[in-house]
């Protein structure tokens, strides 16, 4: 059994009872009003807890493989996940006894979003194992836009703030922004690719590739600040084991530079950017070789200048802010 809790971000304290898990959580996200926490984890089962005592307000959902995403409606009554086997749509307006299961998209998922539509109602973004991300009716599970392509497979989606474009990023490091309307490539760049050349290796090797091109299951994720003006793209160089990471910040409209690029001797697990859009907050340590570079670092936007580093014992593997 694993036990998470929720702690507060200036008493370093738990706030929260221990929340019960039977296998390692890999997504956790507040719903828009605060209120409630949804995680997710590696054997699918998915939890919705009182974000203020820890205790789960409906029975568990589940998926029959790893959760990738998870993430509520703006309205907070509706629920996305995405696995291997699907991206699912839950109904949780009143449901006490047991969660509706609204939608079955057959979409192999990393990520997944809700959109508005035109129409009011929304739609379902799903990030496929493939070369395209497609964008479903939540009515009529028909796609509703034209299909966004990847130069290689797809590995994450996000939303711009703006809620019309979406940034993706795929398994050889290249990153993009296109419209949803229209699947349009707004900018598209490669800078996030990683290879041996560009990071040195260590004597035990688990960083090896072939010919010095990049591992195809290159780990990107982003961050946007609240505005929309800047996103913080990070970029774990896999290998068989995550050793190395590169950060760098966008201009999150035209994907031009803003701030150095910073290599780091550990993968970034997580990040997250402040409500008031002034700092970046990453989360550092290997998951499965030996502790290294354990800690929290606190950076400026937009040019990432660091100002705080807080050590850890073992691997931050996330961080949330509740306010």
């Amino acid at each position: 059994c694993i036990r998470d809790s929720i702690w507060d971000a200036r008493s370093g304290k738990a706030i929260t009872n221990p929340m019960h898990h039977h296998s390692a959580v890999m997504v956790a996200e507040f719903s828009p009003d605060g209120t409630l926490l949804v995680t997710g984890t590696v054997d699918g089962e998915i939890s919705v807890w009182n974000a203020k005592e820890g205790n789960r307000v409906i029975p568990i959902m589940r998926h029959p493989d790893r959760i990738w995403a998870a993430r509520f409606a703006p309205d907070g009554r509706r629920l996305i996940t995405s696995s291997m086997s699907g991206t699912r749509v839950w109904d949780l307006a009143g449901a006490t006894a047991a969660p509706y299961l609204v939608r079955q998209l057959s979409t192999w998922g990393v990520g997944c979003e809700f959109v508005t539509s035109p129409q009011s109602d929304p739609w379902v973004i799903a990030a496929r194992l493939s070369r395209t991300i497609s964008t479903f009716d939540l009515q009529s599970k028909a796609v509703a836009a034209p299909p966004i392509r990847c130069g290689s497979t797809g590995r994450t989606a996000i939303l711009h703030p703006n809620r019309q474009s979406l940034f993706t990023s795929c398994f050889d490091g290249e990153v993009s922004l296109s419209r949803i309307s229209d699947g349009q490539t707004i900018f598209r760049t490669d800078r996030f690719r990683l290879s041996p050349r560009d990071i040195k290796q260590e004597t035990d090797g688990v960083a090896s590739n072939v010919n010095g091109l990049p591992h195809l299951d290159s780990i990107i994720r982003a961050v946007f600040d609240p505005d929309g003006k800047w996103v913080v793209v990070h970029n774990n160089y896999a290998g068989s084991i995550p050793l190395y990471s590169r950060l760098q910040a966008l201009d999150a409209n035209t994907g031009e530079q803003v701030s150095e690029s910073h290599d780091f001797d550990s993968p970034i697990n997580r990040s997250i950017i402040t409500p008031d859009g002034k700092y970046w907050v990453g989360c550092f340590g290997r998951l499965f070789s030996r502790y290294v570079g354990c800690r929290v670092e606190v950076r400026v936007l937009p040019d990432l200048e660091l100002i705080r580093t807080i050590p850890f014992q073992e691997t931050v593997r996330s961080c949330l802010l509740y306010t």
